[in-house]
């Protein structure tokens, strides 16, 4: 029989800042739990089959899972009726990133008549709600409890499960997205309560609860992350405040030097305008530089928009397709996207980061225009001469009016740091995940056997 056991923090995941040790507490981990009969007992012998798949199927190279599949036949020979050789083959399948040939074999494992093999049930309706499959991972979860509250198991081990229960309930409920998927998964929650009965249903609440509870110090996370990035911002904005002010008095000394006399000032002038020309004729060609930037990201976007949606109608075509390999390719497909997830991130920082760049750009550009106006009206006031102004300045004007009105209208990005936390925050498996390492040592112990020697678990 499986022993009660966490995993803490689930896997590694460098994003999160709580300490190991308080996930440890707070929600617990691995899927399995103990079987529901002492009819799976010890067999040192299938044992040993199982092992060798193991340590051939969660290795590396094409060759791998062909050897684990022949294994599987073997063990299945010599022990059909034993539900945890098909649950060994889908953690196996996972490993190989067989996300849907594992599901099926999960469903063989929960056929098997004879004693009930918990972690198999488990595992079936976890990876139905992984793949978002709603519908399905319900019925099973529903199926689950019916059969664990007429289990003769003993109320302990029945109170294990339907804790973990509880878990999976409230990691959908941080997950979930529209209405109608939660008002699915509330009368999913009525339904398992009406099942479970008054004798259960305060193990899914304790199961609740311990993800609320990390879901709050998640939150805690997120908000001092949100407080971090706003400290940084009211700095930054200070020190540029502090340097317009320095700006500014550096101008009003310059203006101080204009009231020589008339012939030294049109001399001190033609100095000025030279340089502030200077300064407009760069400013002129960053600010061009950085919108065909802009221009160069917009239609990057909108290439890998196009690609992430052939991506999603192929994917789609092939979860409708049902022959062989269509799996493997679905996988590639998926990988592929998260690719493309990753870039269309790198995308969007790098128009943040172009867009500050020519407001900055802007702002250089006010501040010379401001200088060179008032040296001219310095200058008029010392001679009585006007100097007409040129079209780089109504440009810069009129350039100026408008990059203020998109900054308006342009929302503020969330700091990626923050936008991390909070996808995590909401993520199913954040809560409740499957270490395979750890559900094949359980396994095995159940078997009266140990690996003695682990393969790699990345």
């Amino acid at each position: 029989m499986f022993r009660r056991s966490h995993n803490c923090c689930f896997q590694s995941k460098p994003w999160f800042s709580l300490p190991c040790v308080i996930a440890l507490v707070v929600v617990g981990g691995a899927l399995s739990r103990p079987a529901a009969a002492e009819d799976l007992g010890h067999d040192p012998v299938l044992g040993k089959r199982l092992t060798e798949m193991f340590a051939t199927g969660f290795g590396r190279g094409t060759t791998a899972l062909k050897s684990a599949q022949r294994q599987y036949d073997s063990a299945k020979d010599q022990a059909p009726k034993d539900p945890r050789v098909d649950y060994a083959y889908g953690l196996v399948l996972l490993k190989q990133l067989k996300n849907k040939e594992a599901l099926e074999h999960f469903q063989l494992a929960t056929a098997v008549d004879g004693a009930e093999f918990w972690p198999a049930w488990q595992a079936l309706a976890w990876s139905h709600f992984i793949a978002k499959d709603y519908s399905s991972g319900y019925s099973r979860l529903t199926e689950f409890a019916k059969r664990l509250s007429r289990s003769p198991a003993d109320l302990v081990e029945r109170e294990q499960e339907a804790e973990w229960i509880g878990r999976v309930l409230a990691a959908l409920q941080k997950s979930v997205d529209t209405v109608k998927q939660r008002e699915a998964l509330l009368r999913e929650d009525e339904t398992l309560a009406e099942i479970l009965g008054p004798a259960l249903n305060p193990a899914v609440a304790r199961g609740k609860s311990s993800v609320h509870a990390m879901h709050a110090l998640m939150e805690g996370d997120v908000q001092q992350a949100r407080e971090i990035a706003q400290a940084k911002e009211e700095k930054e904005l200070a020190e540029r405040e502090k340097q317009v002010a320095k700006d500014f008095e550096a101008s009003t000394e310059k203006r101080e030097a204009l009231k020589k006399t008339a012939e030294d000032a049109k001399k001190y002038m033609d100095q000025q305008l030279a340089t502030f020309d200077k300064q407009l004729t760069r400013l002129e060609r960053d600010y061009e530089f950085l919108q065909k930037r802009v221009m160069s990201i917009t239609a990057s976007q909108l290439q890998l928009g196009t690609e992430m949606n052939l991506l999603s109608q192929q994917a789609g075509a092939l979860s409708n397709n049902n022959r062989g390999g269509n799996g493997q390719l679905a996988q590639v497909y998926q990988q592929r996207m998260n690719v493309l997830e990753i870039q269309q991130i790198r995308y969007q920082l790098d128009m943040d980061q172009t867009l500050g760049s020519t407001m900055a750009v802007s702002q250089r550009a006010q501040m010379v225009v401001g200088q060179r106006s008032a040296a001219v009206r310095q200058y008029e006031r010392a001679t009585g001469q006007i100097v007409q102004q040129d079209s780089a300045i109504d440009k810069w004007q009129d350039r100026l009016k408008k990059d203020g009105e998109k900054l308006k209208e342009q929302p503020k990005p969330k700091a990626g740091p923050v936008a991390n936390k909070i996808q995590q925050a909401r993520s199913f498996r954040t809560y409740v995940d499957l270490d395979l390492i750890q559900e094949r040592d359980r396994l095995l112990d159940s078997l009266g056997i140990a690996m003695s020697e682990k393969p790699d678990a990345k």
